[in-house]
């Protein structure tokens, strides 16, 4: 369990240090810090597919645990056909999900626009059970895909997000080849802001765009507590004659340990001046005396 909340000044010091000492997490953080224990997941299992939406939740067994003094990284590599229209947009969407709050990060589709990166937060709300039941509530980054599309039976509610980010947007979705990562560095203190960053990389040949943001996640996204442990997975669904497929997914967890550093060496203090032994001073008063008779019996 991670410590008690310090004094409000002491998150505020906190805060500042850990948000804005980094601005990309790519690398490890800098400082004397050491990163070990690593392992790395591969391809989530398919949790379900609803019928209704048709949207197939794919997660993974492990979760992030934000108590942890941790790297994590979550990378899929995702392959996007458009189809034959701008209505075959599908959907591709990672969720870090608590039981009171929800991250997703993907392609959108929404009426408030379209793009292929968008960073949602759902408050209150645990992602990761959408679409388990018919007539449930779904999260997807799409309204387009749940309300007009001619799915099965009666389309589940679609949950409004708060828009935190847009990394990349325009007319939907182009055909190629995306990179989608989250990035957290969690601290088993709660006085340190636990980290998180978005990248977004589109190697297509109809643009690249490279784009990254970091936040804090505690107040970046509200009540997601910093003993939380969060689901990871992600909604797929093809559109029409538009198709995506995961070309490769991993989950990966690195341990993070402080290194502290010897401290300085102290500087030896000067050496202090000799002074003689009293006997010492004896005999050279003896030596000084007798020197002092002969020179007066040499007078003589």
């Amino acid at each position: 369990m991670k410590k008690q909340l310090l004094t409000t000044a002491s998150l505020l010091l906190a805060f500042t240090v850990g948000t804005f000492a980094e601005n990309d997490l790519r690398d490890n953080l800098t400082g004397n810090y050491n990163y070990s224990d690593a392992w790395t997941k591969f391809s989530p299992e398919i949790r379900n597919q609803n019928p209704n939406t048709q949207i197939t939740n794919h997660q993974w067994n492990s979760t992030i645990n934000l108590s942890e003094d941790a790297r994590w990284e979550i990378a899929f590599t995702v392959n996007i056909a458009k189809g034959s229209n701008n209505l075959s947009q599908p959907l591709f969407n990672m969720y870090l999900a608590a039981p009171g709050n929800s991250i997703l990060y993907g392609n959108y589709y929404l009426e408030s626009g379209r793009g292929p990166a968008m960073v949602q937060h759902f408050a209150g709300k645990d992602a990761s059970n959408a679409d388990i039941n018919i007539g449930s509530e779904t999260f997807a980054l799409s309204d387009f895909n749940i309300k007009d599309v001619p799915h099965s039976g009666l389309s589940p509610k679609m949950v409004d997000g708060r828009t935190i980010t847009t990394l990349g947007s325009g007319w939907g979705t182009e055909s190629g080849i995306y990179f989608y990562s989250i990035i957290i560095e969690s601290f088993a203190d709660a006085s340190k802001q636990d980290l998180i960053m978005f990248t977004y990389d589109y190697t297509g040949d109809y643009a690249s765009e490279t784009a990254t943001s970091v936040y804090g996640i505690r107040n970046t996204f509200g009540n997601i507590d910093p003993n939380r442990s969060l689901k990871v997975g992600c909604f797929v669904d093809n559109c029409y004659t538009g198709t995506v497929s995961l070309d490769n997914a991993t989950f990966e967890k690195t341990t993070r340990t402080l290194v502290i550093p010897p401290p300085e060496p102290q500087p030896e203090p000067a050496p202090t001046p000799s002074v003689p032994e009293p006997s010492a001073f004896g005999l050279l008063a003896g030596i000084g005396a007798l020197a002092l008779v002969a020179s007066r019996r040499r007078r003589k």
